[in-house]
């Protein structure tokens, strides 16, 4: 039994904790979620007209401590332009919004442009360089 317990609980942590460099898991183009002020989404996002990025991570996931830096340095240089959020995906209060962007595994990165008319998914940790391209290009 116990040993069953800890293969589930291994299995959990490697798809959760996924060391993936970077998988794309576009959502496809979303004018049709929902980003009004009553939505998780919507309220998450309320207090700015900016487009956003969002990482979603837990502390016990060590792919998303590898990635923290990283994303703290993208978040410090390119802050004024973009507003940078981060998730834990062990807080109850963002459980709507996990749901409602379908989060399932960690880290995982949320783009999502000034207009609300498009949300672009990237997991795994993101190297600085492509980091700040994928902004570029898709954000600013």
């Amino acid at each position: 039994m116990f040993r069953t317990l800890l293969s589930l609980l291994l299995v959990f942590t490697l798809v959760s904790c996924n060391d993936a460099k970077i998988s794309e898991a576009d959502i496809p183009k979303q004018a049709q979620i929902a980003l009004s002020a009553e939505s998780p989404l919507g309220q998450f996002l309320a207090s700015s007209n900016k487009s956003a990025v969002i990482k979603f991570y837990a502390e016990w996931c060590s792919t998303c401590e590898k990635y923290e830096p990283t994303y703290k340095k993208v978040a410090a240089s390119m802050g004024n332009a973009v507003d940078f959020y981060e998730v834990d995906v062990d807080d109850s209060q963002y459980k709507e919004l996990l749901r409602q962007l379908k989060i399932s595994r960690i880290p995982e990165t949320v783009f999502i442009n000034k207009d609300r008319t498009n949300i672009t998914k990237k997991l795994g940790s993101i190297p600085s360089v492509k980091l700040e391209q994928l902004i570029s290009s898709q954000l600013i």
